[in-house]
């Protein structure tokens, strides 16, 4: 059975524990507080396979234009609108923004200028309100960002307007600013905005070269293509030869509509700076033509393309086409190319070359795998397979919305894999706290039991030690007495060791006294192991008192019953035999007639006062002393004004905190008005 201060003392324990615990253990609360270690980092491992399979963010550099471009302004809540004039009321499905890109004074490339908060509509010539389709507020963390954002939609419509309402900083000052390098509409996988017209709000700068609005339709991006899968294949660049035009020859297999023709330039990334100049291999004038029969005896012309600025190239060259029934097709040279020297002195080479070409007919490149003819020489054979190998420098050449959108969802997953990262990061600190403070705990619950063990120890060897004490009390309170007349009687026998009556007559007594002896011996011994002994105090008290002061005038006075049966049976009982210890004082050695008992019980304290008018003792006995320090009370003598001796216990009930909050509390209560 628990004691009571185990009973109090446990739970106390375990509430410190459990507070320990619980601030160890502490609650995340964020977008993964419900995911494990390992569902995260499975998750973690998820993005990474994913990511391995998504084009990477290749920034290109160089020169070329940067797009639309506003003022700049002092205050970001502005009204600024861009609308993009489609050919023909088409079905979209996908708007994509391309942000403009800078770098800043920490050498961190990001958006520049891209709006915080913006509104996208599209309508019919016939539906100028328009419908929207998006809108972005700056608590939608869109940027900052480098990607371009992707918006699916599903409508038909003849145009798009972006209306910007708040504007983000400039990457080169603390003004606000717009800047958008390309706005693509996609129908399928065609982007119906390509080189379409641009209409826009005032606001916009339109004489620096490289800033107009136009722009953002030209199809060129601040990226290289840079596919996660494919091979790299080497460009085809023209070696001399003839001065003739070049051109490049191809049959299709079969009759076809195209669409489009994308080209893709020598431009790579793999050397800083470049030591190739934008518009390297791609005539400055050309026309495609096209022909049922193998040798072009009527040759329609489906694209005829002039380059007046180096702000017309880029990276790739998407252009739309007349859709005529083609089978072999033809990209001849008017204005060719010339080679960049270091010398002017050195005689200009004309100059061709493409990384890919891309013939689009229903959303397919009809020219994968098909094998063009040139009247030029190559530097080697296996580049005129590379033309048509479906793979540029850097790997696999990816339809433009594809690869837009695989630019868009890396971003999503590299912010989530962020965030998994920090969570991760957050749940490891946390289990090494959580290490620590179990350590912390074992320590201490094993210093506890090492503590618990000791103090076990020395509260068995203190109990074993008051045990020794009560007995020996017990025995003296007991004994001796009885031991006392056995001597006594004992001289007397040695007397009459010649009277045989009277010598018979001491024996017997002495005999009594020895079977008295052995009573009270057995009642000791039982006192110390009876649970429930003296449970009616007062009349164990009354008892003593009438058998031991038969012939003494005494007084019993009582108070406070209830409080003197509420005391624990160990000090009833103690106090029990206090009491027969007080009596048997006065029958040894005071000779008095007359005593009186006050016993009087508080919530807080037991008091016993006896009085006695016998001889005066100056001092507590010795015998009471013990009694008193095995009470564990508070034990004094005086002499009453009339002569007597007064022996006064008290003895504690409450621990002194408590009785201190009681006592502060009663004064409280006195201080109280009353009403």
């Amino acid at each position: 059975m628990l004691r009571d201060r185990d009973k109090v003392c446990l739970p106390l324990v375990f509430s410190l524990l459990f507070w320990v615990t619980a601030s160890a253990f502490a609650e995340r609360k964020n977008d993964f507080s419900s995911h494990s270690i390992t569902e995260l980092k499975q998750r973690l491992e998820t993005i990474e396979s994913l990511l391995d399979e998504l084009a990477s963010i290749s920034i290109r550099g160089g020169f070329g234009p940067i797009g639309a471009s506003s003022r700049q302004y002092d205050e970001p809540e502005q009204s600024i609108w861009l609308e993009i004039k489609l050919e023909e009321e088409t079905p979209i499905e996908q708007i994509a923004l391309v942000p403009a890109i800078s770098q800043n004074s920490q050498g961190e490339i990001q958006a520049d200028g891209f709006p915080v908060e913006f509104t996208i509509l599209a309508g019919t010539d016939a539906d100028r309100k328009g419908r929207e389709i998006a809108h972005f507020h700056e608590s939608d963390a869109h940027l900052p960002r480098r990607a371009p954002l992707i918006i699916d939609c599903s409508m038909r419509a003849s145009w798009v307007r972006i209306e910007i309402s708040k504007l983000s900083r400039h990457a080169l000052n603390e003004r606000y600013i717009l800047k958008l390098a390309e706005v693509l509409v996609f129908s399928g996988l065609e982007n119906v905005a390509l080189r379409r017209p641009v209409k826009k709000s005032s606001g916009f700068i339109v004489g620096r070269s490289a800033q107009h609005p136009q722009f953002v339709t030209d199809g060129f991006f601040p990226y290289i293509m840079d596919a996660a899968k494919g091979t790299q294949s080497y460009p085809l660049i023209s070696s001399g030869g003839t001065e003739e035009p070049h051109t490049l020859s191809i049959d299709l297999g079969e009759v076809q509509e195209l669409s489009h023709i994308n080209l893709h330039s020598l431009y790579t990334n793999y050397s800083v700076p470049l030591y190739t100049a934008p518009d390297a291999g791609i005539p400055h004038h050309w026309i495609l033509e096209s022909s049922l029969s193998e040798n072009f005896s009527n040759p329609q012309v489906l694209a005829e393309v002039r380059y007046s600025s180096l702000l017309e190239v880029g990276p790739i060259l998407q252009h739309r086409v007349r859709s005529l029934p083609s089978r072999y097709l033809r990209l001849r040279e008017i204005t060719p190319s010339f080679e960049a020297h270091a010398s002017k002195k050195q005689k200009k080479r004309r100059s061709m070359g493409f990384d890919e070409i891309e013939l689009i007919a229903n959303d397919q490149n009809v020219a994968l795998g098909k094998l063009f003819t040139t009247n030029f020489e190559a530097s080697h054979e296996q580049k005129i397979k590379n033309l048509t190998d479906g793979n540029n420098f850097y790997g696999e050449v990816l339809p433009i919305r594809r690869w837009l959108n695989e630019l868009a969802e890396r971003r999503n997953l590299e912010i989530e894999r962020e965030k998994i990262q920090i969570e991760l990061d957050l749940l490891y600190t946390q289990q090494q706290k959580r290490l620590m403070w179990m350590q912390r705990i074992a320590i201490g619950l094993a210093v506890g039991i090492l503590v618990a063990i000791l103090i076990g120890r020395m509260m068995g060897l203190r109990k074993i030690i008051q045990i020794r004490e009560r007995m020996a009390a017990n025995l003296h309170d007991e004994l001796s007495a009885d031991l006392h007349a056995v001597a006594l009687l004992g001289d007397l026998a040695h007397k009459n060791i010649n009277q045989k009556a009277k010598l018979t007559d001491t024996l017997a007594k002495i005999q009594d006294l020895s079977r008295h002896s052995r009573h009270s011996v057995r009642h000791c011994m039982n006192m110390l192991q009876a649970e429930t002994a003296c449970d009616d105090l007062v009349s164990e008290m009354k008892r003593a008192n009438q058998r031991l002061l038969s012939e003494i005038d005494h007084q019993f006075h009582i108070d406070g019953l209830e409080w003197i049966q509420n005391l624990p049976s160990r000090k009833r009982l103690d106090l029990s035999l206090y009491y027969k210890e007080c009596l048997i004082n006065i029958l040894r050695h005071s000779n008095a007639s007359s005593c009186q008992t006050y016993l009087s019980g508080t919530p807080d304290h037991i008091r016993l006062d006896f009085f006695d008018n016998g001889n005066l003792i100056n001092e507590v006995p010795p015998s009471l002393q013990r009694r008193a320090a095995l009470l564990g009370a508070e034990i004094c003598y005086q002499v009453s004004q009339g002569g007597e001796n007064k022996i006064l216990l008290n003895l504690k009930t409450r621990p002194f905190l408590l009785r201190c909050f009681r006592s502060r509390k009663q004064q409280t209560k006195d201080q109280l008005p009353s009403n």
